[in-house]
């Protein structure tokens, strides 16, 4: 096994223990919070 292939696998396998990328559950909680203060929008999304 060579060093890039070493350094490959130990990337993904930190990749896949992290999960997701903070920056993605920043952005996802800012998108819900905006969702709660605009009681509007939320009416709007519930049809009939």
């Amino acid at each position: 096994m060579t060093f890039d292939t070493r350094l490959r696998m130990k990337v993904m396998t930190v990749f896949l223990i992290t999960g997701p990328s903070p920056a993605h559950r920043r952005r996802e909680i800012r998108e819900s919070q905006s969702r709660l203060s605009h009681p509007k929008r939320r009416a709007a999304l519930r049809l009939p």
